[in-house]
């Protein structure tokens, strides 16, 4: 097999759970299609780093990873609020509600692909992680837990200004770090710490675990500026 080929096989893996999240939207399972979509950053992230390590980087192989995440982060978390509210509101004012999230995330894709240099920071908050994010707070009703409490449920009508807050996110001057940078590197004692820390977590409180994390990851931008000004 040409060593071209192995990146590749991720990026459609991700294309393929974004696929597949759509399919378990219109069929009301809404936990499989959260899981999904998380699952695809996981390839997402791999089939870069692959490219990288081999040093195969091509102008295909990201137009093939935009087209992905397109479908996967674009396109997928649109469909999960389509049919998680499709009984809640009115069908046209739906469609346009997450048409605009389709819409920013062209946006956000294009950008990055003709823009972005920064190493060390995204300008918007990413399409990978807009994805996540709304998985997880959708999802958040439906994912099980090692724990089970109820009473953290989310009314469904707060969704609403939620994905669209995630949906101009994408498009904003907002500057985010590049969390992937600390994800599965073991070069450092503090990313060893870091990676079993996370998987320990992510594993043990699920659920609870990841609507923390999207919510602390949106806020940094304002705890980033917070701290510079306190110095």
């Amino acid at each position: 097999m040409p060593k071209i080929v192995i990146p590749s096989i991720f990026t459609f893996l991700n294309m393929l759970s974004g696929f597949l999240s759509i399919y378990c939207s219109f069929n009301n399972n809404f936990e499989y299609a959260s899981y999904l979509i998380m699952l695809a950053s996981i390839f997402d992230m791999i089939d870069g780093r692959l490219a990288r390590a081999l040093k195969i980087i091509s102008e295909v192989g990201k137009q093939l990873d935009s087209f992905s995440d397109f479908i996967t982060f674009g396109t997928a978390p649109a469909f999960l609020f389509l049919n998680i509210m499709r009984n809640k509101i009115n069908i046209y004012i739906l469609i346009i509600i997450s048409f605009i999230y389709v819409i920013n995330a062209t946006l956000r894709l294009s950008l990055y692909n003709i823009k972005e240099s920064n190493p060390d920071e995204f300008k918007g908050m990413p399409s990978t992680f807009a994805g996540i994010s709304i998985s997880s707070i959708l999802g958040f009703n439906y994912i099980g837990s090692t724990i089970n409490i109820t009473y953290f449920e989310i009314n469904k009508y707060i969704f609403i200004p939620i994905f669209l807050i995630y949906a101009f996110l994408m498009v904003s001057n907002i500057k985010y770090r590049k969390f992937s940078s600390l994800m599965l590197r073991f070069n450092k004692m503090k990313n060893i710490f870091f990676n079993i820390l996370f998987i320990t977590l992510l594993i043990l409180f699920f659920k609870y675990f990841m609507i923390i994390f999207v919510i602390l990851y949106t806020l940094t931008p304002a705890l980033d500026n917070y701290v510079n000004k306190k110095n």
